[in-house]
């Protein structure tokens, strides 16, 4: 049950960020928009710290950088009665179907040994945009992980990905019709 409201919180998350307009916002939400021609593109701490804030705000059991998280370094733990979450956050300068962020899977789940059996990665995308971004409903899915050992149990992540390095939609050339 608890693992809803973490769901829950993601999806507000998602569809917040996809509707943030960079004239109307604080310079914090700049890692969501093109940087200017001399600028840099944000580090994964970046969307680690926004999430944070925003789960921490919301959930009030949310720490960043927690140690001791089977065998490593958690980037975000929510805790509930019982068990806690863990959320690894990932940036991508290349191409980010869903087959292509697969490679982050296995981490995300891998901080479950000590807990649920479900993994959150949180991949900001930050592939260039020049057309619209995708709908928040196709930038959130749920991704079976088989074990690789038949004894254990397979895993689940709940896959975030966050359309950054975009234009407004002022700025952004329009599809051709297909024809």
């Amino acid at each position: 049950m608890h693992s809803t409201h973490l769901i829950v919180q993601a999806i507000r998350f998602l569809h917040s960020r996809n509707n943030r307009a960079r004239a109307h916002h604080t310079p914090r939400f700049a890692y969501l928009f093109a940087p200017a021609p001399d600028g840099k593109v944000p580090l994964e701490e970046t969307i680690q710290e926004d999430l944070h804030d925003y789960l921490d705000g919301n959930l009030e059991n949310a720490d960043i950088e927690v140690t001791d998280r089977s065998g490593d370094r958690a980037d975000i733990e929510v805790r509930f009665p019982g068990f806690t979450a863990v959320i690894e956050c990932r940036r991508t300068k290349g191409r980010s179907p869903r087959k292509g962020l697969r490679s982050y899977l296995g981490q995300a789940v891998a901080y479950q040994a000590g807990g649920i059996t479900l993994g959150m990665p949180v991949i900001l995308d930050l592939t260039p945009k020049p057309s619209w971004i995708t709908n928040f409903r196709d930038d959130m899915w749920a991704d079976h992980i088989p074990s690789p050992v038949p004894e254990q149990r397979d895993r689940w992540a709940v896959v975030v990905r966050v359309p950054g390095n975009r234009t407004s939609p002022y700025d952004m050339t329009t599809p051709a019709p297909a024809q």
